[in-house]
């Protein structure tokens, strides 16, 4: 016999909240969870120093701390402009399924002035991809895709100045809770912002949270 009726599954999708809380529906026997951390922001190219990206503000958790996807950091600033680091993952009781951490944003690379028109690094990779990608010469980087939790890409070089490099990636975690509790509180993690300069840095994704619910 199957562990549940085929007939009867629902889903629930959130991507936005803070301390809010979840509600079990009657009768279900298990839920599967769904965490998406949120990305870092790329940094601005500039002529001399590339302006950091922001960091996501918070790991996407379900349970308080029971199923954490962690958020990505934004890129470095400074004479070379590092890509930022992706989230890391952990569950508590809950049974993993998926632990993805996210990809590290692609760094800028070049520590003087001399290096012109250079593009900006690609922003960190999410395990649902969305990356931003890094602005060409004299332009801005993109964006990561919206609840992706991609990081964002790094500004172009100004003429005669240094490329932003991307932001990290949020972690990914699916996991299988058994017996769940009747609610659970949960925070979505919001993406980092692109670091304002000459060319901007792409802002990074928020998370999201699915929860597939097993009758």
């Amino acid at each position: 016999m199957p562990l549940y009726n085929p007939s009867k599954i629902t889903i629930q999708r959130f991507t936005t909240g803070t301390a809010a809380t979840y509600t079990t529906p009657a009768g279900c026997r298990y839920i599967i969870v769904n965490a998406q951390g949120p990305g870092g922001g790329g940094a601005g190219g500039h002529a001399t120093l590339p302006v950091a990206g922001s960091a996501g503000s918070a790991a996407t958790v379900f349970g308080t701390t029971l199923i954490s996807a962690g958020a990505g950091g934004g890129a470095t600033g400074g004479g070379t402009s590092g890509g930022g680091t992706g989230g890391a993952v952990s569950t508590g009781t809950a049974t993993a399924m998926i632990l993805s951490p996210g990809g590290q944003g692609q760094g800028a690379g070049q520590a003087t002035a001399t290096n012109a028109f250079h593009a900006g690094g690609q922003g960190g990779s999410s395990f649902t991809g969305g990356s931003g990608g890094g602005g060409q010469a004299s332009n801005s980087g993109v964006a990561a895709a919206t609840n992706t939790g991609a990081g964002g890409g790094g500004g172009g070089a100004p003429s005669n100045g240094l490329a932003g490099g991307g932001g990290g990636a949020g972690g990914y975690v699916r996991a299988l809770i058994t017996a769940p509790n009747a609610t659970y509180t949960y925070t979505i993690g919001t993406g980092g912002a692109g670091g304002v300069s000459t060319t901007g840095g792409g802002a990074g994704a928020d998370g999201f949270i699915t929860v597939e619910e097993y009758f």
